[in-house]
């Protein structure tokens, strides 16, 4: 997988997600979705803070990046959960690779 890249202390680009499961769209209809993101060590920086499904239909959601996420430049692995109605859990097996650079100025 491509890796994300971001410039520290951004909160933008959206991050956009498609969700699959067995090669198909998952319909995320009744589920809530959820956004992790840890470093290099194996440190949280993001602990499952809530995404915004853009289309359940279709499995797609937007997590928007807070300034606390990108304030320090690394490799990083992100991760998205759903989470159904009785609070049963799945989690993406592969790592969503995450580059923050440091900024400049």
């Amino acid at each position: 997988m491509t890796p994300i890249e971001i410039v520290q202390h951004d909160t933008l680009p959206l991050l956009e997600f498609t969700i699959e499961k067995n090669n198909a769209v998952f319909n995320l209809s009744g589920y809530t979705v959820v956004f992790s993101m840890m470093d290099e060590n194996g440190t949280l920086k993001v602990n499952k803070q809530p995404c915004t499904v853009v289309s359940a239909a279709a499995g797609t959601c937007t997590y928007q990046l807070q300034s606390d996420d990108t304030n320090v430049a690394g490799q990083f692995q992100g991760e998205i959960s759903v989470v159904d109605s009785n609070g049963d859990v799945q989690t993406t097996y592969d790592h969503i690779p995450i580059v923050i650079r440091q900024q400049v100025a």
